[in-house]
């Protein structure tokens, strides 16, 4: 079932850690997206990378369709400048981040920017930085549910070493599958112990915190679909046609990724023109042909308006998706 249902918004959640039984891990480099999939038995793991917080789909647009929907009691158009950090606003601060020992996990030596309470950072921070003034530093300290969470054993399991790449050591990084990374922490002749905890799960945060600035967020004012790749232009979806598509859901202010069928690699069906998705997709899906692949900008009237989705989605949160129409049928 897609996060885009309207009547039963799910994702799936992130349950015990299963080795494959057949196939091979690979190498990879670092993988920060945002959920961890259960690991599928019998299916060959491989690398890959996967959006991460503070990532935004970008493309190169071809077309742009613009489609007049009302939005009310939502600002649009430029940013403000604010003095106070609130939730929802673009925040741009410099921060260090220490372990307990004194130990730098991150030594920021450059600004970042992100929207308060939508991603881009553990938890315990957004809450930390809440009411700081422009110009204002303040220590944050961040215990390890607000932050990585605890340490799982559940994520901590044990494949034969047949199934690891050539040259693979304690210390190696892997790629399980999903978005999945793990490190290597064991290794005897016939097998090996992978980690699949974040490197600082379980751990207390201490940051230094200076808010360089605060802002209003530019929020969407009507749909618009800018095409990525062109379609057959001959072949469009109706009312009632039965599509399959891939997609990949953002958070249109932090770029945070929230759903994606490429991750899960299985396309998504649905019906186009019944409700059965965000009006956003009803209206936007219906504008592509066949084989077309486009970026929808969808105001938060036409997505999950002030509902939102319960640790998912904000209430009023502008979306992004870039989407691909596989089949119509």
């Amino acid at each position: 079932m897609s996060l885009m249902c309207r009547r039963t918004l799910q994702l799936s959640r992130c349950r015990k850690l299963v080795a494959a039984s057949s196939g091979r891990f690979e190498r990879c480099g670092l993988l920060n997206g945002s959920s961890s999939p259960q690991l599928r038995a019998n299916s060959r793991l491989v690398a890959h990378s996967c959006p991460g917080y503070g990532q935004k789909v970008v493309a190169e647009s071809r077309r742009t369709e613009q489609h007049k929907y009302p939005s009310q009691q939502r600002r649009c158009g430029g940013l403000a400048a604010t003095g106070i950090v609130a939730d929802g606003q673009r925040v741009t601060v410099k921060y260090t981040g220490k372990l307990e020992d004194g130990t730098v996990f991150d030594d920021g030596k450059d600004s970042i920017s992100f929207v308060c309470g939508q991603g881009g950072m553990v938890k315990g921070f957004h809450k930390g930085i809440l009411g700081m003034q422009v110009g204002e530093t303040k220590e944050l300290t961040v215990e390890p549910r607000d932050g990585f969470g605890d340490l799982d054993s559940k994520r901590i399991f044990t494949v034969p070493a047949s199934k690891l790449p050539d040259g693979c050591n304690v210390g190696t990084m892997l790629s399980v599958g999903q978005g999945q990374r793990a490190k290597v922490v064991a290794m005897t002749e016939n097998d090996a112990t992978l980690d699949a905890n974040h490197p600082l799960a379980g751990k207390t945060l201490h940051f230094t915190v200076t808010v360089e600035s605060c802002e209003e967020v530019v929020q969407f004012e009507k749909l618009e679909v800018e095409t990525m790749k062109e379609g057959d232009g001959i072949t469009y979806p109706k009312k009632g046609d039965s599509l399959t598509m891939h997609y990949v859901g953002s958070l249109a202010g932090s770029g945070a990724v929230f759903d994606s069928s490429r991750n899960r690699d299985v396309a998504f069906t649905f019906t186009i023109g019944t409700g059965q998705v965000i009006a956003g997709w009803d209206e936007g899906v219906i504008k592509l042909s066949l084989g077309e692949r486009a970026i929808l900008k969808i105001p938060a009237d036409m997505g999950y308006a002030a509902r939102g989705v319960p640790g998912v989605i904000p209430p009023n949160s502008d979306l992004i998706f870039d989407v691909e129409l596989l089949k119509i049928t």
